[in-house]
């Protein structure tokens, strides 16, 4: 079962589950819930129905449902112990994994996550036999603006704004990913949108490392647009401001990492690590053109290893000639398992706000599909 909350991500008690009675004011008087004010850091704490904490049973493990302490009436609602945020659907029940997305300012993570989104709910169930839906009502209702914004206005989406600006920030875009033919196979994907000027805030890099630590697996979006070489190779192109170069945001997420963790020096984290450069629509022409990543993603009833391993090497080859080895050196310094990508949300670079031919994604879910034929729920090529 899922062992890490969400949200606050502290781990789950596998002997306790927590419910929020669902019964109205007139029947269960609310109350001033503390730790969700915790949680959200506002002044006054949200008044709700009250938690109950009910151990498990030792024959029949955790409860669906409990009786409220005060209105003594059943509830399913199941919530966290510790910040008391609503869990999502069946969250506590079944075994799944989750993967940390992250990545600085400008990178594209935001429209990477909407456009991984609807690419796993409109080919993944005929390609792979698996079926995508929202785990809670926020991420259903801020995923239908995005959705809109993107697919039907044909606009790009607004730079995130930092965490301390925007409390709807603290909670992620909850999806899970469930087999049609394997009962309870659930793979959880929890998307925090980080604003990239967070990465340069002790706090919230922080809650980034803690972040990647309650997760199975990391994709770190790194773009290809703030290597110095690379931006001296495109003169005339409309380039994004100079930021940090992708050394030192893997280097601060890492270190950030390394210190939640206690790691010693000679100890690597232990978490698969899918490093992917966005934007290859916009550095094609420096890329050798017979390379396997910018070739269509072969991937169908499966994840083809060889492709995988042929792109990987592509894309570190072509790093270590624009950027030299540190930042593969460092990778493999820090990271037990790590694979490298290059992807495009978009497809095309957009003028001004404006997608004027639409969203053509290509090989958006490459990191996806390798991490999850990693853990069995799609197959895996015989080569791996």
């Amino acid at each position: 079962m899922a062992d890490t909350c969400p949200y606050c991500f502290e781990p789950l008690d596998p002997k306790v589950i927590a419910f929020r009675c669902l019964q109205p004011p007139n029947v269960c008087e609310p109350q001033d819930d503390d730790a969700l004010k915790a949680f959200q850091r506002v002044a006054r704490a949200p008044r709700l129905p009250p938690v109950s904490v009910v151990a498990r049973s030792r024959l029949r493990g955790l409860p669906r449902k409990a009786p409220c302490r005060q209105c003594d009436r059943d509830t399913a609602k199941v919530v966290c112990a510790r910040c008391h945020n609503e869990l999502p659907s069946e969250y506590r029940f079944t075994a799944g994994q989750s993967v940390a997305l992250v990545g600085a300012k400008g990178s594209g993570k935001s429209h990477l996550v909407a456009v991984l989104v609807n690419e796993l709910e409109t080919s993944w169930r005929s390609r792979f036999g698996l079926s995508m839906g929202a785990a809670d009502e926020r991420t259903i209702t801020r995923y239908k603006t995005i959705r809109r914004r993107l697919f039907d206005d044909g606009v790009t989406l607004d730079a995130t704004a930092r965490v301390g600006a925007n409390a709807d920030l603290r909670y992620p875009l909850a999806f899970q990913l469930r087999s049609k033919d394997r009962k309870g196979d659930v793979l959880n994907l929890v998307f925090y949108d980080t604003a990239g000027e967070d990465l340069e805030n002790s706090e919230a890099l922080e809650r980034d490392a803690r972040y990647v630590v309650a997760s199975s697996a990391v994709v770190m979006l790194l773009d290809p647009l703030q290597i110095p070489f690379v931006r001296q190779q495109l003169p005339g192109a409309e380039l994004p401001p100079q930021g940090p170069d992708p050394l030192e945001i893997v280097t601060r997420i890492t270190l950030a990492v390394r210190a939640h963790l206690g790691l010693p020096a000679d100890r690597k984290i232990d978490l698969p690590l899918a490093l992917a450069f966005s934007k290859v629509d916009a550095i094609r022409g420096l890329m050798d053109p017979a390379s396997s990543a910018l070739a269509a993603s072969p991937h169908r009833g499966g994840y083809d290893e060889d492709d995988g391993t042929e792109v990987s090497e592509s894309v570190r080859a072509h790093v270590h000639e624009w950027a030299g080895p540190r930042l593969d050196n460092f990778v493999q310094d820090n990271w037990s398992t790590t694979r490298w990508f290059a992807l495009s949300a978009l497809g095309r670079s957009p003028v001004g706000t404006s997608l004027g031919g639409g969203v053509t994604p290509a090989r958006v879910d490459d990191p996806l599909l390798w991490l999850a034929s990693r853990w069995g729920t799609i197959k895996r090529g015989a080569t791996s």
